[in-house]
Order: structure tokens, then C-alpha cells, then sequence
């Protein structure tokens, strides 16, 4: 199984790949990159950790269009329980206690609402220190508070009392410390020492079980592609996220065929041109874009009648059925769209150009080495 596991201070990469092995974990994510991650074709993306302020939080919209490509997501404890419950009509996948409180609108044993973001937001550090966290989510204080009522270390009425005032606080400024601070307030000497071990004794971290739960379960059953009955508009807006995100990566090996491209600068000329298009035509979002009648024209000018045929062409250009769906929506796009800006980023578009002119094999021979 090849999963991708979005991670960081719910749980550490190390953790990650203790429970799923060799997992590609990668830092929390942000908008587009569960999108990005889906170009690799994993078996299933995980989301645990994402980004709440510094960047825009991963959209609802790019969930989907991995969803509809196939692919399963599941989330757990933080971002990803957030998502999980607001995308579960459409087939992500959630586990925890948390997933099930924010569905609910409860979290046991407390009565007040729970449905804010911030219950699961946390600050931390930069992704290349291991985005270590800075705070205490409120979801974990509330969990450790609960536990201590239970075992008859507070009492409910001082349990509620303390959620609601650690709860009034932002979010970066919670901590497990605080919420000792505010149950030792007007103790001394060895009582108030015996309160703080007793209340650490039941410290939990909510967000780090779900997190293994969601792990245990991925590990035990690869899930199964998401049923889809459904199908999102591509709009503008989303053709502009798309494009905007780098629409596909560029491999080693296509980067070595821009490199041979290079070597003919009136073929890279010519392939250039046709780029700019393609892209302008890629972010309009043309509405009257026909895929189907794309596909029909595109095996007709390429003679790719049969199924054996089609298929070795796309085999050849290095795509797979998903990616070829996407360059056939891309063409329908190009004969559709009629205005648009020149883009800066034409990478994608070009390797895309030299499939569609029939370069590309000949090209990735020349970057072989091949004769």
C-alpha cells in the first residue's frame, strides 16, 4: 500500500511509520497539497495535521477531485477530523472520538456545543523542525479534564468551570500548565503538589489517539476506492486553483525531455506557442468544454481506434488513465475557451503539448540516451 500521510504535531513522522510502514508522511498540509499529492497515485491519502493560519487550510473542493479520481481519503484528530465530518456526504472517511464529536455537536461528558475549529487548532513550529507544537489543543485539555472528573481527582462542576475558562482563551496561549495553574489556584505546599501529579496522571492527547486509531485501521485493510455518484463542476475558480497549484509535477525523466526539447530551439518555439494556449484555455473553464467529444476527435486525428492501440499510446507518453482523462479534459478546454492571461509557469503544458503532438517518445529516447 502506498499512502500519504499528512503529519506533524499530532504525531511525528517516526510515530507514523511505527504503526504504517513506509508511509510518505508529509508536513500539515495547506490548500492544494492533498491535491498535489494525488498526482503520485497513492492508495490512500491520510489527513491528520493541517495548517490554520499562516497559509489557506486544505479546501473542501480538492478533497473531492481526489475522491473522484478514485483515491481514498480518511482523516482523524485535527484537520482531519474537521474535514472528514464536512466531507462525509461525498466519501471521506473519519475515525476517533473527535470525528464523532464534531459530529455530533457534542463532546462527551461536556454539554456546551462543540463544533468550533479551534477545539483542534494548535500553534507549532516550522515543518522543517518536525512543526513541534507550541500549545495544548482545547480538544486534549477537555479529554484530560474529563478523565480526571472521572477517576474523582476534580469534581464536574470544577472540570466545566476550567474547560470554559481555558476555552476562552486563544487558542495559542492553551496549555496543560495553564489548566494545572487554574486547578491549583489558592493551594499550597504538598496539597498543591499532590493536585498537579494527580491531575498530570490523567493528561491525554485525544488528537495523537485518534491519529494511531486512524494508522491501526489503514494498516490492517487497504480502503476501498470511494463509491461516486456524484460529480463537481469545473468552474473557473477551480480550473484557476489548478493551474495555480502546478497542475501536474514534473518527473526526473520529463525534465530531462524539456532538456532535449532545448536542443531544438524551433521545435521548443513552436511547442512553447501552443503551451501559452493550452494553459490560458486550462484556467477558463470554458463551460461548454465537450471531454467526450474531445476523445473522439483525439483518437480520430491519432488513428487509435481500437482499445490496444489507445492504451499503448498513452503508455508510451508516459500518462496513466487518470492523467490521460485530465489532458482529454484539458483539450476539450483548448477548443473551447477563447480568452484568458499568459501564464509563467508552462512546464506541465509543454510536456502535455509534446504528448499531444507526438514528440514526446521520441524526445524521451533522445533523453535516454536511446538511439
Amino acid at each position: 500500500m502506498k499512502a500519504v500521510v499528512f503529519c506533524g504535531p499530532t504525531i511525528g513522522s517516526d510515530a507514523v511509520c511505527a504503526y504504517l510502514h513506509n508511509a510518505d508522511c508529509r508536513p500539515p498540509a495547506a490548500m492544494g497539497d492533498l491535491y498535489a499529492a494525488s498526482r503520485d497515485r497513492p492508495s490512500v491519502i491520510a489527513l491528520i495535521d493541517g495548517v490554520f493560519v499562516d497559509r489557506p487550510s486544505v479546501w473542501h473542493r480538492e478533497i473531492l477531485a481526489v475522491l473522484e479520481a478514485g483515491i481514498p481519503v480518511c482523516g482523524a484528530a485535527s484537520m482531519g477530523a474537521l474535514r472528514a465530518v464536512e466531507c462525509k456526504p461525498f466519501g471521506m472517511v473519519g475515525v476517533g472520538k473527535i470525528v464523532e464529536a464534531y459530529g455530533s455537536g457534542r463532546y462527551p461528558p461536556f454539554d456546551d456545543v462543540f463544533e468550533d475549529d479551534d477545539e483542534v487548532a494548535v500553534l507549532h513550529g516550522p515543518a522543517e523542525l518536525g512543526s513541534q507544537p507550541l500549545s495544548d489543543a482545547m480538544v486534549d485539555l477537555r479529554e484530560s479534564l474529563a478523565r480526571a472528573a472521572a477517576a474523582g481527582v476534580i469534581d464536574p462542576t470544577t472540570r466545566d468551570t476550567l474547560a470554559a475558562e481555558v476555552k476562552a482563551l486563544p487558542f495559542g496561549e492553551r496549555s496543560f500548565a495553564g489548566v494545572v495553574d487554574r486547578a491549583t489556584h489558592g493551594l499550597t505546599g504538598p496539597a498543591k503538589e499532590a493536585m498537579a501529579a494527580k491531575l498530570t496522571e490523567h493528561r491525554a492527547s485525544q488528537k495523537r489517539e485518534d491519529a494511531v486509531a486512524l494508522l491501526q485501521a489503514l494498516a490492517a485493510a487497504v480502503p476501498s476506492p470511494p463509491n461516486i455518484d456524484w460529480r463537481q463542476e469545473r468552474t473557473p475558480e477551480w480550473e484557476r486553483f489548478v493551474t495555480s497549484t502546478s497542475s501536474r509535477p514534473v518527473s526526473d525523466e520529463e525534465h530531462k525531455v524539456l532538456q532535449a526539447l532545448g536542443r531544438n530551439p524551433t521545435l521548443e518555439r513552436q511547442i512553447a506557442h501552443r503551451a501559452v494556449a493550452r494553459f490560458i484555455a486550462c484556467a477558463s473553464g470554458a463551460p461548454d468544454a465537450d471531454p467526450a467529444s474531445a476523445l473522439k476527435t483525439f483518437r480520430e486525428d491519432r488513428s487509435l481506434y481500437g482499445r490496444a492501440q489507445l492504451d499503448r499510446w498513452v503508455a508510451d507518453n508516459g500518462l496513466d488513465q487518470r492523467t490521460f482523462a485530465q489532458l482529454l479534459q484539458d483539450e476539450a478546454l483548448l477548443e473551447a475557451a477563447r480568452h484568458g492571461e499568459p501564464p509563467e509557469r508552462l512546464a506541465p503544458m509543454i510536456l502535455d503539448e509534446l504528448r499531444v503532438s507526438g514528440e514526446y517518445p521520441k524526445l524521451r529516447a533522445l533523453a535516454r540516451g536511446e538511439p
